[in-house]
């Protein structure tokens, strides 16, 4: 028969803990009893409970003390319920105010103590389907809104996500990124070591501009959304971007290599459109790579860089 649900009882007295196992012998419950804290610790960790009943005096530890210790190591969405003497008014307010799920005073009403029981497995079982749910919708929302290889943001999620939550009220920067000569890299050592590069790089743009959004714009190429940045803050980045990326190491075949990165850098104009604003980073981007590679370019400063060039 399916069990309804996994209760640790901690409690020192084993007129308690046998009156608990009778009261709970004809219910399809999976029980443990524990009669002290050491005890209890390592029942938590090895049943994994869905209900803990924990009294509030131990010989060896404070039921509050326990409380605390439990929570770090019991499975998500435990419920704990107090056991207090009928008199111990402060102790049900102390372990309410913890979070403990209820409490129950001793001595207890077989009835009333079944009831509770149940009441607050039903409260876990929901939890555990809700947290279930969230996790899928993030599974999904992954593959719809993460690029396969890199694991970084996609296309898509500028699209579906990004452009809606745009506010013209805060200063914004886009730096469109490209690795340099990459198709040597593929013809040379082959695509597998060239994705092998690709996770790497995309990895290392991940953690240097871990506070933006990251995003694998196609093939070799990324974008980064820079949000109430200013355009000093935003040429740091891309320089630590293009060191990090510079010292990056790859090997193949007995073989040491590196890769470069050459970065266009442009201020958003909220009047124009999302895919302007690209097309300017793609402009500096371009500039940066007929003019050395390995390298950031923003687009406001390109007239000054070399007055007269045809863009």
């Amino acid at each position: 028969m399916e069990k309804n649900g996994k209760i640790l009882v901690v409690d020192d007295s084993i007129m308690i803990t046998s009156q608990m196992e009778r009261i709970l012998k004809s219910e399809t419950m999976e029980l443990k009893i524990a009669h002290d804290g050491k005890q209890a610790m390592q029942t938590v960790m090895d049943f994994q409970p869905d209900l803990i009943l924990l009294d509030v005096e131990l010989p060896d530890t404070n039921g509050f003390t326990l409380y605390e210790e439990i929570q770090k190591r019991a499975p998500q969405n435990t419920k704990i319920i107090f056991l207090t003497s009928r008199d111990d008014h402060d102790a049900v307010l102390t372990g309410m105010t913890l979070g403990a799920s209820d409490y129950i005073k001793k001595p207890f009403d077989a009835d009333e103590l079944l009831i509770r029981i149940m009441s607050q497995l039903r409260t876990k079982h929901k939890e555990d389907e809700l947290q279930k749910m969230e996790e899928k919708a993030s599974v999904l929302h992954n593959l719809a809104f993460r690029d396969a290889l890199t694991g970084l943001l996609n296309r898509n999620y500028v699209d579906q996500k990004l452009k809606n939550t745009l506010d013209i009220n805060i200063p914004m920067m886009l730096i469109i990124a490209d690795i340099d000569d990459f198709k040597y890299v593929n013809d040379y050592f082959g695509h597998e070591i060239g994705d092998m590069v690709l996770i790497g790089i995309a990895s290392t743009l991940a953690a240097t501009a871990a506070k933006w959004e990251v995003i694998r714009w196609g093939g070799e190429e990324f974008l980064i959304v820079f949000k109430g940045v200013t355009q000093q803050d935003c040429t740091e980045v891309a320089e630590q971007i293009r060191y990090a990326v510079e010292h990056l190491p790859f090997h193949s075949n007995g073989e040491d290599f590196h890769c470069t990165l050459t970065q266009g850098i442009t201020c958003y104009d909220h009047a124009l459109t999302f895919s302007e604003n690209v097309e300017m980073a793609d402009k500096a981007l371009y500039y940066g790579k007929r003019h050395g590679k390995n390298c950031f370019i923003c687009y406001e400063h390109m007239k000054d860089l070399k007055a007269g060039e045809v863009l």
